[in-house]
């Protein structure tokens, strides 16, 4: 009997050891990025050269944002994205900027769903586009597939809420694709 209850014992206490273990590995792949700094590159022109795929957006806005660059702390981020678009002459056409922050989380350990909320500024040309400079808010909505903890690729479409000349509503489905790396 004596033989059967430290059995049982050992059993559990075994059980105990390899839940733990696998508990500390999900969390290793939840929270790599923490403490970390993202940069993200927009390849989608580049891909366009090679890939004759339909990503070809008709709102130049939905293209601007060339440049991706993520501070995350514990849990959430701080976010600048900047993209410009020039034309003849190194005159430019339109610009985009924003700053704001975002909450990645996990889908699985390879995907991952993003979120957060953004101060942007958008400039349009308006000789070239019939559409005015906006300063608004947005909700970006993301996915994230990382091939390693360091290397990933990424869409992104956002809501946007322009608060110039009366209230604007825009949906900017996503139309480009991203290339990021952690740094740290």
């Amino acid at each position: 009997m004596k033989i059967q209850i430290l059995a049982a014992i050992c059993m559990i206490w075994g059980t105990s050891i390899q839940a733990q273990a696998i508990e500390d590995t999900t969390e290793q792949y939840q929270n790599f990025w923490k403490y970390g700094k993202e940069v993200g590159l927009n390849v989608s022109p580049l891909l366009r050269k090679f890939i004759p795929f339909n990503l070809s957006p008709t709102n130049p806005v939905e293209n601007l944002l060339a440049l991706k660059t993520k501070w995350y702390g514990e849990k959430r981020a701080v976010i600048i994205n900047f993209g410009i678009d020039l034309g003849d002459n190194n005159v430019t056409n339109n610009l985009f900027l924003s700053l704001g922050y975002e909450r990645r989380r996990n889908i699985s350990e390879h995907w991952k769903y993003t979120t957060g909320w953004e101060v942007s500024l958008i400039t349009l040309n308006p000789t070239l586009n019939n559409d005015d400079p906006s300063i608004g808010v947005s909700k970006p909505y993301g996915i994230e597939y990382h091939f390693q903890d360091n290397f990933y690729i990424a869409t992104e479409g956002r809501f946007f809420v322009g608060l110039l000349d009366g209230i604007q509503f825009k949906l900017l489905t996503p139309s480009s694709i991203y290339f990021g790396m952690l740094l740290e």
